[in-house]
């Protein structure tokens, strides 16, 4: 486990380059991010052999918040 400097693109896909090598990586099997497309994307490059699971967490966050734009009239009708 690491601590980076920040959350940019660019620190977390040299950290994973500079420490891994190509074998190491593409013997990852699974890969757990939130819904940040960008790291999506960098995921499916550094561990090409990786399923990409998106965390719990962040699918009821985003769930609770849909939910919460509908109407509360609305709700009660179905």
């Amino acid at each position: 486990m690491a601590i980076l400097e920040n959350i940019l693109t660019k620190t977390i896909r040299e950290h994973f380059m500079n420490r891994y090598t190509n074998r190491e990586r593409a013997a990852v099997k699974s890969v757990v991010v939130d819904l940040n497309a960008q790291y999506i994307k960098f995921i499916k490059a550094l561990f090409p052999n990786a399923r990409i699971i998106i965390d719990r967490f962040h699918i009821v966050q985003l769930f609770l918040t849909a939910s919460s734009m509908i109407s509360p009239t609305v709700r009660l009708k179905e």
